[in-house]
């Protein structure tokens, strides 16, 4: 799936597992980046991964998934809608949540992912 998406010229963030926001430094704050290589070339690791259902990172998920409920279960529309409050776990609040500004009114793909993915569900 990596090698079609990136034949296709899908990318990703450069430093995801090092970065500011990177694998390492959101799920522990003593990271030690030597220990990604203990067990690399095990074959069934990959096996124990999934495909995310929506575009975005894994803590827009489940908000994603409880709005499309909403508004498949009550009919709405965008123009039905007025305002949608999500709270999202403090381990992901900086990477879904901030800058604030941007979030509100995104400017790139990154920013935008979980709001084009559920108006793109929710007109099916």
């Amino acid at each position: 799936m990596t090698a079609l998406l990136a034949r296709d010229g899908f990318t990703g963030p450069a430093t995801v597992i090092e970065g500011k926001f990177g694998f390492l430094k959101v799920y522990s704050p003593a990271f030690a980046p030597a220990k990604i290589f203990t067990g690399w070339c095990d074959p069934y690791e990959v096996m124990r991964t999934r495909i995310k259902p929506h575009a975005g990172c894994r803590y827009k998920q489940g908000p994603i998934d409880c709005i499309l409920k909403l508004v498949q279960e009550n009919g709405l529309d965008a123009e039905a809608i007025e305002k949608v409050t999500v709270s999202i776990l403090k381990a992901g609040f900086a990477l879904v949540a901030e800058p604030r500004e941007l979030k509100a009114r995104p400017k790139t793909i990154v920013d935008a992912h979980a709001v084009s993915e559920v108006l793109r569900l929710a007109a099916k």
